[in-house]
């Protein structure tokens, strides 16, 4: 819960943990959106564009990205990510944690790793 000073009162506001109808909508075509990571040697923030994006249910998105990104390597060292879209007249942060389902897909002729 965050709570929000606005003159004297202070509001609390409810942070949801699921995809609204609307972003999850905005999340079945290709998006471009932003992929925050924590990089694996510095462990400074790093972000990257990606496009290959899918919202697969409220609680679940899936991305890949080619399998020898650093993106790879960052979210094998902290699965903590940050995703950003811009879409909707706003801009959206989900934070959540990142798991590698596949390095190396099969069937697809580019070498892509798939993370959920």
């Amino acid at each position: 819960m965050i709570l929000l000073k606005g003159g004297d009162q202070v509001a609390k506001q409810e942070i949801p943990t699921t995809l609204s109808p609307e972003l999850f909508e905005h999340l079945q075509g290709e998006q471009l959106v932003l992929l925050g990571t924590v990089d694996a040697e510095t462990k400074a923030p790093s972000v990257n564009a990606i496009s290959w994006v899918k919202s697969l249910s409220k609680e679940k998105i899936r991305f890949t990205v080619t399998n020898n990104s650093r993106i790879v390597t960052n979210i094998k060292d902290n699965p903590q990510v940050v995703l950003t879209v811009v879409g909707l007249e706003t801009v959206y942060s989900i934070n959540g944690k990142a798991n590698i389902l596949q390095e190396t897909m099969e069937g697809v002729p580019l070498k892509l790793a798939k993370i959920e």
